[in-house]
């Protein structure tokens, strides 16, 4: 479920009791307003992710970068969003994302430098108890980079339903980048993403023949090797970051 939440600051909240400066204080203004979510089963572990790792924690006050996964014995709920970063959880299992501060409200118009309307994008995807970190990475790239689409009429072709210019066959390993770096030459990142070793045949459907392993600028740190039946095997230690150049 994709789910979309605006805030209108200049919007009174229902008026409580008392006053500050002449104005009529809201019902409660603690942290600021914000998304709150109760999950329909007891959240037994919350999972996040910071940049250059994912962990759970115990914490009930939360940050993640771009997820939390609440995690149930049997099933989870994984809560992918584009706001801020900060969540927090009360003891009755509510869970709350802060969208804006208190002091940007309808009370202080315009000091902080906060939108005054402010536009919040989620995507709620239950899951089995089986998943990986590299699947709720992935799920979260699926969120932040829709696919460049060409409308063009109907005609024949020979083209595959689905195509894929490199893939994995182990689930906890993901592939963060591919890009092309000129003359016919491409860079590949892999991460291991779930804390355990993990060995994962990397295949590519690219004009390619010798791989090279490099480090994070492209320079290459050892010899060049020919690619097996297109691909290659990759050994990663626990949250591992692997870098190979990649040449026709």
């Amino acid at each position: 479920m994709d789910v979309r939440i605006r805030v209108l600051a200049d919007v009174p909240p229902p008026p409580g009791e008392g006053k500050i400066n002449g104005w009529q204080l809201p019902l409660e203004i603690v942290e600021g307003y914000g998304l709150s979510f109760a999950p329909a089963f007891k959240t037994e572990a919350v999972i996040r992710d910071y940049p250059f790792g994912v962990e759970a924690t115990t914490k009930d006050g939360i940050d993640a970068l771009t997820f939390v996964d609440l995690v149930g014995a049997q099933q989870g709920l994984l809560i992918v969003h584009s706001g801020t970063q900060y969540f927090k959880r009360s003891a009755d299992g509510v869970f709350s994302n802060l969208l804006i501060r208190e002091w940007n409200s309808h009370f202080n118009p315009g000091q902080y430098g906060w939108p005054r309307e402010a536009e919040y994008r989620y995507r709620l995807v239950p899951h089995a108890h089986e998943f990986t970190n590299a699947d709720r990475l992935r799920l979260v790239e699926e969120f932040d980079q829709h696919p460049i689409c060409i409308i063009e009429p109907l005609h024949a072709g020979q083209l595959a339903k689905q195509r894929s210019f490199a893939s994995l066959d182990a689930k906890g390993i993901l592939i963060s980048s591919l890009r092309g770096v000129g003359n016919g030459a491409y860079e590949v990142r892999v991460i291991e993403q779930d804390g355990v070793p993990a060995v994962a045949h990397l295949t590519f459907d690219l004009p390619l023949k010798r791989y090279a392993p490099c480090d994070f600028l492209g320079r290459t740190t050892a010899e060049y090797q020919s690619l097996d039946k297109g691909g290659v095997s990759v050994a990663l230690s626990p949250w591992q970051v692997r870098t190979f150049r990649l040449e026709r």
